[in-house]
């Protein structure tokens, strides 16, 4: 299993890394899909799904993906550098929690420091990877990183990094897209049609 901040040592294995990094509100599963399956084997949200990093590799088994919180050290680490450095984001994280706690009863003492979660449908992304403003992501603010699984011969010996981006509030998911796009053997940049957009730049 990959972790997100281990990239250069598991770059120098013997798989190959491409890191997808996302302009503003780009969709990479569209592309994923298209690129990869030939029809929708990821969830195609209409919202862009990489509130958090995203690693998509082969399973010889059953489509599945796995999730990693925060454990304790780190989400401390996370509050912690927002709460020195950039209160505005660390305000909206408090707001995001709440969000999450009021409308799914989803809490902090529920998710940091949890167990792994394997989920056998892929559908079910959104809760762990989606913005919590589409109305999806039950668990986004509490998750680490998400490992997607899928059987497919066309990543057979790839691994795709989906990165949140550069612009993303929380420091750390800034910080491992940007070990990601150094450690990687290639870098996908997506942008929408009509080209960049000034948080793009």
């Amino acid at each position: 299993m990959l972790f997100a901040g281990n990239a250069s040592r598991y770059v120098a294995s013997a798989f190959l890394y491409a890191a997808i990094f996302i302009g503003s509100n780009s969709t990479p599963n569209i592309f994923l899909n298209s690129l990869l399956f030939g029809r929708e084997v990821l969830p195609a949200f209409s919202t862009p799904m990489t509130a958090k990093l995203n690693f998509i590799e082969y399973t010889e088994g059953n489509n599945h993906f796995i999730v990693n919180f925060y454990s304790e050290d780190e989400w401390a680490h996370l509050k912690n550098t927002l709460q020195q450095d950039d209160t505005e984001n660390y305000n909206q994280l408090g707001e995001r929690i709440a969000y999450v706690e009021e409308n799914y009863g989803v809490t902090e003492e529920n998710c940091i420091g949890s167990d792994p979660v394997r989920k056998d449908d892929l559908s079910l992304l959104e809760e762990f990877v989606s913005d919590h403003k589409s109305g999806k992501g039950k668990y986004t603010p509490f998750v680490r990183d998400v490992h997607i699984l899928v059987h497919n011969e066309n990543i057979k010996n790839l691994c795709i990094v989906d990165t949140p981006g550069l612009n993303d509030p929380n420091t750390i998911n800034s910080e491992e897209t940007v070990k990601w796009i150094k450690a990687a053997h290639a870098v996908i940049f997506l942008l929408r049609n009509k080209g960049y957009e000034a948080s793009d730049k």
